[in-house]
């Protein structure tokens, strides 16, 4: 029991340090991205913590890995916004095929 406690207190300083490396990333950038990732490494580090220190019984164990969900879900959060983010940003062109055609025919012409 004790080895597993201290293994869980591993995994706990190494999700808390890769959080603090994610922070480091997005105080040089500023991208929002790596704040994301910052906090589900530390929420990661949250539910380690909980399973290594609190007796959490077998039958309420799924309540814990609740942390883990939320830890993901900011993941997938922080891939969206980063994508909503780079599309709202970029200027919409002209599509290729509108600048082939000549002006006025919008349309296929059809054969009769």
């Amino acid at each position: 029991m004790a080895l597993l406690v201290s293994m869980r207190g591993a995994l706990v300083a190494s999700c808390w340090i890769a959080g603090l490396f994610f922070f480091r990333f997005y105080r040089s950038t500023s991208d929002r991205l790596f704040l994301f990732f910052a906090s589900s490494f530390w929420v990661f580090s949250l539910n380690w913590l909980t399973l290594a220190l609190l007796p959490v019984p077998q039958e309420a164990r799924h309540l814990v890995f609740l942390l883990r969900l939320i830890a993901f879900a900011l993941i997938l959060a922080g891939i969206w916004d980063k994508n909503r983010r780079e599309n709202r940003m970029k200027p919409r062109g002209r599509s290729p095929l509108v600048l082939i055609l000549p002006t006025g025919t919008a349309e296929r012409p059809t054969r009769q």
